[in-house]
């Protein structure tokens, strides 16, 4: 009997002691950070990936001599004051021709439907300490005052040696009522005749003050020198002046073994048996495109219809 109960109390220091050495714990929760936005230097203007700004630096553009009186929208020495538009700071001195670092990307704290895709930058100013906060609007690049230091100079190392050609007039210059507007050496002032068959090589990146714009310096084997906006290179919708084609390896392929063809889309006409990317050439993209077990259909905005089969022009009305 005493054994027994000997038994048992073992038994049950034994299952005591099992149970004491048992440990428990609450795994925390996965902490998942954010993935910062790097800025990549392809574009000057990031859109919703304002957040990707942070630690760049920003140029103000200069303005023409007319407009520096109207000074710049959207600078705000206070950030609680930047929903309210009498407190904009619009002096233009105090902004043309600085550097800013981006120091933060803030919240627009103001109720307003006008300011929905708005943001704020906090700005330093790289030679001073003053502060400013600018009203970033994601959706209006139009209105954007900056160039971005790190784009300006991966754009300048790209584009250098960058050939192009000019084209007369833009293809669809009559539909909005376009005129050809003859353009000049920016060196001699003198008027330049432009000829297709010219190739133009990009010399430097440079501000150009009278368009308020950055522009390429393009110069041709008769020494004549001439401005093509950033975002002129195959932009078929520009308001005015000449068509601008990037001289590339398929542009140039085509140019020495088709030259009927290269005349064709320098003369924005197409023709049967000319490529997807002849056409785009010679005609910019169209407004929609069909695909279906007859070809592809290409619709533009004036309504030309271009059928497609196999990626070659059959036909056209």
């Amino acid at each position: 009997m005493l054994k027994k109960i000997s038994y048992t109390i073992v038994g049950i220091l034994l299952s005591i002691t099992c149970e004491s050495q048992v440990t428990t714990f609450t795994s925390a929760e996965p902490i998942v950070k954010e993935k910062k936005m790097m800025y990549d230097s392809t574009t000057n203007f990031v859109g919703h990936n304002a957040e990707s700004l942070i630690g760049q630096k920003l140029y103000v553009i200069p303005k023409t001599e007319e407009r520096q009186k109207n000074g710049y929208l959207g600078f705000y020495k206070k950030y609680k004051y930047t929903n309210n538009s009498l407190a904009e700071t619009r002096t233009y001195n105090l902004f043309a021709d600085k550097t800013f670092l981006v120091e933060e990307v803030l919240p627009y704290i103001g109720v307003n439907k006008y300011h929905e895709t708005s943001l704020v930058l906090k700005l330093k100013e790289t030679s001073s300490d003053s502060v400013y906060y600018y009203v970033y609007d994601w959706d209006n690049p139009m209105i954007y005052p900056f160039f971005i230091q790190g784009f300006y100079e991966k754009e300048k190392d790209r584009c250098t040696s960058k050939q192009v050609v000019l084209k007369k007039k833009n293809p669809w210059e009559n539909t909005h009522d376009e005129k050809r507007i003859p353009i000049y050496d920016v060196l001699s002032g003198l008027a330049i005749d432009i000829d297709p068959q010219d190739v133009w090589q990009v010399k430097k990146l440079v501000i150009d003050y009278r368009n308020e714009e950055l522009a390429y310096i393009i110069s041709n084997s008769k020494d004549q020198t001439f401005t093509v906006g950033l975002n002129a290179i195959n932009n078929f919708r520009r308001s005015t002046g000449p068509c601008v084609l990037l001289y590339d390896e398929q542009l140039k392929k085509i140019h020495q073994s088709q030259p009927e063809m290269y005349k064709l889309i320098m003369d924005d006409k197409i023709r049967v048996g000319m490529s997807f990317h002849m056409v785009r050439l010679a005609w910019g993209n169209p407004k929609e495109i069909k695909n279906s077990s007859f070809g592809t259909l290409w619709i533009y905005p004036t309504g030309q219809r271009l059928l497609f089969k196999n990626g070659i022009l059959e036909s056209f009305l």
